[in-house]
């Protein structure tokens, strides 16, 4: 009954179904990445999760009302970690990333609220609370808690139009 009601069990299920493929690479080449790319495709589909199949995630990974959640190739997932939806664990650049480690890290027992961003290769240490809609771009001690003081909005203008400055 819960993988029939649960996409976002869904989609942890698609995820190390893909990422054992996604281990056998060396030994039988591109088919095995074709197959795990799409078993990682079906389970974004089922659930609105991208979890990428070279993504390691330790046990006892839940991830709650996922929907918009992306976890990067070179992403490393502690054990007993949470995460809510449309959290993005991923790369500070867009195009062009450089080859190596550019995801983040997670110890254990994270948590991480809605919306969050964890970006780059950063740190997160064990137990760890994210507040939602926080912006992480460097590395967090762990035992820490992390929310969002106060939020500025900072207007430049663009070199096309003239926008007054208040």
């Amino acid at each position: 009954m819960i993988l029939e009601t649960y996409a976002t069990f869904q989609a942890v299920i698609c995820y190390r179904l893909a990422q054992q493929l996604w281990k056998l690479i060396p030994e039988f080449g591109p088919v095995c990445e074709l197959i795990s790319q799409r078993l990682s495709n079906r389970g974004k589909v089922l659930s609105g999760v991208e979890i990428h199949p070279a993504a390691t995630i330790g046990r006892r990974f839940v991830l709650d009302h996922g929907f918009g959640t992306v976890i990067g190739e070179t992403c490393d997932i502690g054990d007993d970690c949470y995460i809510l939806s449309g959290v993005i664990l991923g790369a500070t650049g867009i195009a062009n990333n450089r080859n190596g480690k550019r995801h983040p890290r997670l110890g254990n027992g994270v948590e991480i609220g809605s919306a969050a961003r964890v970006l780059g290769p950063v740190v997160i240490g064990d137990d760890v609370f994210i507040s939602p809609f926080c912006v992480i771009t460097q590395d967090v001690p762990a035992h820490a808690r992390v929310r969002i003081a106060n939020q500025v909005q900072v207007l430049k203008p663009s070199r096309y139009t003239q926008v007054p400055l208040a």
